[in-house]
């Protein structure tokens, strides 16, 4: 896999692990996601389907 996919998968793991420390999984939002990680919404699906889909 190529780094740069890798080092976005993994801020939004981050991202996602972080949040998941004050909200519920039905309370973050995508738009939560990509502000925390700091990267585009269509980053974000061009991986993902839905925040579920996180591993």
């Amino acid at each position: 896999m190529d780094p740069r996919t890798e080092r976005t998968k993994a801020l939004m793991r981050e991202a996602l692990a972080e949040m998941l420390r004050h909200k519920t999984l039905d309370d973050i939002t995508v738009s939560d996601i990509v502000k925390e990680s700091r990267i585009a919404r269509t980053t974000f699906y061009h991986y993902y389907q839905d925040i579920r889909a996180i591993r």
